[in-house]
């Protein structure tokens, strides 16, 4: 590894074992820059074997730490998962029965305040259970002003239902008023699977019909 060897820190040997030893995805120059770092701390450009065990320790305190965050990550999904089956079954009075296979077809979708998810004249074959957030559903009328359909909250169903049934564009714009979460699935995917699920098809009508 020339950008430790060059540092004049040690032998290229060195180098190229501690940059193989502790490089991560592939970054050798990470493994390096752990190397210097604990020379510099300690001090001891001859005590090889204690800055590898400092840099060691780096880096698995690091490996820690993005393990902490994938799994806090996975528990905030399934929680928020769990926030969607409850509300969803209070709102529709269904019990969702398979509702692994029923989460399968959602995914996070984030939007910036502002941000429109759909507009008019799009297709769009999604529907989506709000996580969080404020959102706006609004035409232009002919005039050119905005005129607001309905405001929706975490909690809630949206979707351009006529325009997921007809497949024809969509007739005005679903718009995120603040930074919102969204679990977002395929209408078309979802109809399909929902033929041999009774519960599933219940939830469907009842959604197309609110």
């Amino acid at each position: 590894c020339r950008c430790f060897a060059n540092a004049t820190y040690g032998p290229p040997e060195l180098a190229r074992y501690s940059a193989n030893n502790f490089a991560m995805c592939g970054h050798r120059r990470f493994g390096c820059a752990l190397i210097r770092l604990a020379l510099r701390k300690w001090g001891v450009y001859s005590s090889y074997r204690l800055a590898l065990t400092f840099a060691n320790a780096l880096l698995n305190k690091l490996r820690r730490d993005i393990r902490l965050v994938s799994i806090d990550k996975q528990d905030a999904l399934a929680h928020q998962f769990t926030v969607m089956k409850q509300s969803l079954e209070a709102q529709f009075q269904i019990s969702v029965s398979d509702w692994d296979g029923f989460t399968e077809l959602f995914s996070l979708k984030r939007l910036n305040a502002n941000e429109d998810w759909v507009k008019a004249g799009e297709h769009c074959q999604q529907f989506g259970f709000i996580v969080s957030g404020l959102i706006r559903v609004y035409y232009i009328d002919h005039a050119g002003n905005e005129a607001n359909e309905g405001f929706y909250e975490a909690g809630q169903l949206i979707g351009p239902i006529s325009s997921m049934v007809s497949n024809d564009p969509c007739q005005f714009y679903i718009q995120a008023l603040e930074p919102s979460e969204l679990f977002i699935a395929d209408y078309r995917q979802f109809h399909e699977l929902a033929y041999d699920k009774p519960e599933w098809l219940r939830f469907e009508i009842k959604f197309m019909q609110q």
